[in-house]
């Protein structure tokens, strides 16, 4: 659910960057055209050669200039959106764990109170058997007097 949330978030606002980008190198290509039409100067007197060879050289940009610009610039933007898609995965990442951690503690709580539980349970069930022991005896001490009795009394009743 967050997944599909979050890519479709990182498409749109692709789109929108695409849009933009594509004005803004449309214009930055016009302007560079506009900026190779002046025309360079010569010939600069400098005290060194390297400073003269600079401005004797024309500044220029190719087109290969401008479309690595390009593939620069949409590279950076495509890393930009894939590290935003990557911090967004962590954090979903994150807050799974912790809710995930916390139902993990849940758990360990309850399986906790039903060992008590059991404990408790098993404690009564001794006492229950404990109880039915007395009882049995009981019973067949009552069997033994009552079969007792009833010879006692038979034989009352014959003399």
């Amino acid at each position: 659910m967050g997944f599909s949330s979050s890519l479709s978030t990182i498409i749109e606002n692709t789109t929108e960057i695409s849009i933009t980008d594509s004005i803004l190198l449309t214009h930055i290509q016009k302007e560079l055209n506009d900026s190779n039409q002046i025309s360079s100067i010569r010939y600069i007197e400098s005290s060194s050669m390297e400073d003269q060879y600079i401005s004797e050289t024309k500044l220029t940009l190719s087109d290969t200039d401008i479309t690595d610009d390009i593939f620069f610039l949409e590279w950076d933007k495509e890393r930009n959106l894939f590290q935003d898609y990557i911090n967004s995965l962590r954090k979903e990442i994150q807050t799974d764990t912790k809710s995930q951690i916390c139902i993990i503690n849940e758990l360990k709580e309850n399986v906790a109170d039903l060992n008590v539980d059991l404990q408790n349970h098993i404690l009564m069930k001794r006492r229950l058997e404990m109880s039915i022991n007395n009882i049995e005896n009981n019973s067949q001490l009552l069997d033994t007097e009552r079969i007792k009795l009833t010879n006692d009394l038979k034989e009352n009743q014959h003399n």
